[in-house]
């Protein structure tokens, strides 16, 4: 693996992708970053860059456009309501914008053409995104912060799940996201517990 050291996260990001593009096929240094066939970033350096552009459409080319080890779900959206979700695998992308409403996303792909070539993923997912979409729809047209924190609490339907035994799952936290007022709560550890933190940008 390379390293470096730079104080500018985008050139750095751009430096190993230049490096895993020359290197694919010669070395092995690079484990992390290549799979056989496959040459790109990880979502979270994705992210990272995502992160660093100033337009939600920006962001949303950034996350089509570089090459992807994997596939992943990213959620984009803008203080000024613009939104879309973005479900990608390494060689596909597919783009919802969304508009009005509840959109519920879990650990399995909506997109047809791209369920065709997934990987077997949670058994619990569409149930799972089945009941949030319920609860939160019963709180439309005005959810509130404390409604999102009760719906990541929720036992029902696999939504918080606590560690059982013979069981490698359970969950370790949670986010909520208010982008029009800069701010994000985060939950260490089970939602149901209440362990919320909150967190703005001035």
């Amino acid at each position: 693996m390379y390293v470096a050291r730079t104080e500018d996260r985008a050139s750095f990001v751009e430096w190993v992708l230049e490096k895993v593009q020359a290197d694919f096929g010669k070395s092995q240094r690079m484990k992390v970053l290549v799979k056989p066939n496959i040459v790109g970033l990880v979502f979270s350096l994705l992210i990272q860059l995502a992160l660093l552009e100033e337009t939600v459409e920006r962001a949303l080319e950034v996350l089509i456009s570089k090459p992807r080890l994997s596939g992943h779900n990213y959620y984009i959206v803008g203080a000024d309501g613009k939104a879309y979700d973005v479900e990608v695998t390494a060689h596909h992308h597919a783009v919802e914008e969304l508009t009005e409403g509840i959109f519920v996303h879990a650990n399995h792909y909506h997109a047809q053409e791209l369920r065709k070539s997934a990987i077997d993923y949670s058994p619990t997912s569409e149930m799972r995104e089945a009941s949030l979409r319920a609860y939160l729809e019963g709180r439309w047209p005005h959810p509130q912060i404390s409604d999102f924190k009760v719906a990541l609490s929720i036992h029902e339907g696999g939504i918080c799940r606590h560690e059982e035994k013979n069981s490698t799952v359970c969950t370790c936290g949670a986010l909520i996201f208010d982008p029009a007022n800069l701010t994000t709560c985060i939950n260490q550890g089970y939602p149901c517990l209440s362990n919320w933190q909150e967190y703005s940008i001035e």
